[in-house]
């Protein structure tokens, strides 16, 4: 590595330092990171050089480069950091100072518009926002199954952005909501309820007082509902309200935050829910980073697949649990880099259709409304016959209520 001595700012690791909460002087460099880092399989990305320039100050090099948008926040290299710098802090903090220097990409300029001006991700305006919902109730009254919307109920259901208003995801909210009605479980859908802002902490790109407007919107709605819980088959809606909502507040919820996997394993193990109709095909799964790394859901979906037999044969993938890789979907690089989401969900394709010894898996389970269409388009650019599916259709499926 060379550089000039007057590219050293010698104030910046300690600013990246302090508003990180890391030290990251404590990087070694040992390569951890980027050997077990999925950007390294498809790219010159680096993390293990991005930190030592980091270590060298050298501010002008990483603020207006491309590296620090190209992190997915899988968590793979802090788990793996012998040191225990975690490493997507500080690269969200970097992207936090690029944007306050105008230095950030239109892609996420525009989510922190769409987000703070329509509530949404997508950018959808009431009406079109309406029309999406209408567009699950219909699907639901086909089938004759409910979708209240009324003020008060012991459980609100919160969708996310994707599973609300893309078609493609839609399937998974009209499981959850047909599961849910199932168990005649006392829930509600809160239509004031706005995007939960995880794509603005992912890229740092709304201020504080932003992200707390969002937190104290969406924790005070559900509050006033009375409920205790507040269930998402949404990841990143989950770390949203589970992890960072406490942190943004200065305090906990009056309710409970559950993803959906957790829900479905209470539910049989209560028999509220019977158990439905195996699925008799070789079955794997895929563990959302969100969900596995950073949240630690890993027995449940086990539970479920595995010891409550809901598929004739469950496999692990080649890399699965903590050493599961990424899909591409996540840190928001399908907006930043769409080529290398692909190719990160390309690489994972290869990994789930074949077990360790060779067979073909083909069906692919996940709890993730991102790693479920991410895997579908690998799937279907690399002509791979595997049925991509969310845990909640599978059931749903199984109980023949959809």
């Amino acid at each position: 590595m060379i550089f000039a001595k007057s590219e050293i700012d010698s104030s910046f690791i300690d600013q990246i330092s302090s508003l990180s909460g890391q030290n990251i002087r404590l990087c070694s460099q040992c390569s951890q990171c980027t050997s077990s880092c999925p950007i390294s399989y498809v790219d010159s990305f680096n993390i293990r050089k991005l930190i030592r320039e980091l270590q060298f100050g050298l501010k002008e090099k990483i603020l207006p480069g491309d590296d620090i948008w190209k992190c997915t926040m899988c968590y793979e290299c802090y788990d793996r950091c012998p040191n225990n710098v975690n490493i997507p802090k500080v690269i969200a903090t970097l992207r936090k100072l690029a944007i306050d220097e105008g230095l950030g990409p239109k892609a996420v300029l525009d989510a922190e518009k769409n987000i703070l001006e329509s509530a949404n991700v997508f950018n959808l305006d009431e009406e079109t926002r309406e029309l999406a919902l209408e567009d699950i109730k219909d699907r639901l009254a086909a089938k004759r199954i409910s979708f209240p919307t009324k003020p008060k109920a012991k459980v609100v259901y919160f969708p996310g952005c994707l599973s609300l208003y893309l078609n493609r995801a839609q399937e998974i909210a009209c499981s959850i909501i047909a599961i849910l009605n199932k168990v005649k479980e006392n829930w509600t859908f809160l239509e004031e309820l706005k995007c939960c802002g995880q794509p603005l902490i992912l890229t740092g790109a709304a201020s504080e007082d932003d992200l707390k407007k969002i937190a104290e919107w969406n924790v005070d709605q559900i509050e006033k509902s009375g409920a205790k819980r507040l269930v998402t088959g949404c990841p990143s809606c989950f770390q949203a309200f589970k992890e960072e909502y406490p942190k943004i507040l200065g305090r906990e919820p009056n309710f409970e935050v559950v993803h959906f996997i957790q829900l479905l394993n209470e539910y049989i193990n209560k028999r509220r829910l019977q158990r439905p109709r195996k699925l008799i095909e070789r079955v794997t799964y895929h563990d959302p980073c969100e969900l596995g790394r950073v949240c630690g859901i890993f027995d449940e979906p086990r539970e479920l697949l595995l010891r409550k037999k809901l598929v004739s044969r469950f496999v692990e993938s080649k890399e699965s649990l903590r050493n599961s890789r990424c899909c591409g979907a996540g840190g928001f690089l399908k907006s930043t880099h769409e080529k290398l989401s692909n190719d990160l969900a390309n690489e994972r394709i290869k990994t789930l259709i074949k077990t360790k010894t060779g067979q073909h898996v083909p069906v692919c389970i996940t709890a993730c409304p991102s790693c479920k269409l991410n895997l579908i388009d690998a799937a279907q650019r690399n002509n791979d016959d595997i049925k991509i599916m969310d845990i909640a259709e599978l059931v749903a499926q199984q109980l023949r209520l959809l």
